[in-house]
This record gives C-alpha cells, structure tokens and sequence, in this order.
C-alpha cells in the first residue's frame, strides 16, 4: 500500500521543508511514499501565498528541480528566478532511490511537459470519465512513454470504474470526506465494496 499527497500544491510550499517533509514520511513509511503535485488552480489561494498565479507554472518547476537535488545530493544548491539557495545539506534523504515517484495533476499541454521531464505518472482530476482517453492518448503523444494514470478523486459508481479499467487506468483514488466515525466507516465499507471486483 502506497501513502501520498494529493495533491501538494508545491507552489504554495517551501522547498528545503517540502523535501524533507517527503523524505520523513518515506523514511516512516518504510519507503512508500508518493509525491503527488500541482500548480494549483484557485488564484486567490496563490496570491495568499505570495505566488503570481501567472507564473506559477515556472515556479512550479523550479521547485520540484530544487526538491529532487536536495533529495538526491549529498550537497545541494539551486540557482533559479524563484528558489535560490547556496550549498546546504539536507536530511533525512529518502528510502527510495533516487527519489519517491511524482504524480504530476494537471491536463494542459505544459502538464505533459512537466510530466515528461520528471513524472512518473499523471494525476488527473474533474476529467469526464468518458473524455479521459483523448487525454492519456495526449499526454503519452506528449510524453513519448506509457506513462501510468492514477485519477485523483474518482467516482466511486460501477460504471466509471469500468472505464477506467477499460482505459488501463493503473489506480484511483477515490474521496473519503470528513465525517464521524460511524459514518467515516460505513462510507469506506461502501468503497471497499465498489472496488473488490477489480482487485
């Protein structure tokens, strides 16, 4: 069982915390870690935290560049327009080498850049079941790899399931929202019910 974030929003986060923030858990977790990303898309919620929603795409990279050379060397620095930052070490470093996978979420064309340059596999959410084959078609055209899909936020019904499935959509993660303890249990009896069959 693999334990993720999904999906940070690395443009909202500090990059020297965020890497060793992924490191701990995939230490804890005994190398299990992914780490799902975004560039986020409520603008107001970029500019509370001090991002141009215009440029968050750039920044976005920057970060991630910087988060897998502080988790991959020994010694790190990174000199870009958003992060810079000299010679540092940083620990822990993760369990798995050279880093935990990252999930990339988005749909657009510079989403399947990013995905190509340092993706393991695309993240979509919001994507009609029924339009998420023109989308993997694109984003492997794009990619030039079979890179896996895992849809974030899934429907949970029988039939967006087989879709998926007939799409060869590797995982979903389906949404447990936040409720009592009783209701928290009865609903994930009720997604564990709906997911036995494509064990």
């Amino acid at each position: 069982m693999l334990l993720g974030t999904g999906i940070a929003l690395v443009t909202a986060r500090d990059p020297i915390i965020t890497a060793k923030e992924v490191a701990t858990l995939d230490q804890l977790s005994g190398g299990r870690a992914v780490f799902g990303v975004g560039a986020g898309w409520i603008l107001d919620e970029l500019r509370n935290h001090g991002t141009d929603p215009r440029t968050r795409g750039r920044l976005m990279d920057e970060r991630l560049r910087a988060i897998i050379a502080l988790w991959t060397q020994e010694k790190s620095e990174f000199h870009g327009d958003f992060v810079d930052f000299d010679p540092v070490h940083s620990w822990p470093k993760p369990l798995q080498r050279p880093h935990p996978p990252i999930y990339v979420g988005g749909s657009s064309e510079r989403t399947f850049a990013k995905l190509a340059e340092y993706g393991s596999a695309w993240l979509p959410s919001a994507i009609p079941p029924a339009e998420l084959g023109t989308h993997i078609d694109r984003m492997r055209q794009v990619t030039g790899t079979e890179t896996p899909v895992v849809v974030f936020g899934a429907a949970h019904d029988q039939q967006t399931l087989d879709t998926y499935a007939e799409l060869g959509v590797e995982r979903v993660l389906l949404h447990l929202p936040t409720l009592p303890e009783d209701e928290a249990l009865h609903a994930l009896d009720a997604l564990a019910k709906a997911c036995t069959r494509y064990r």
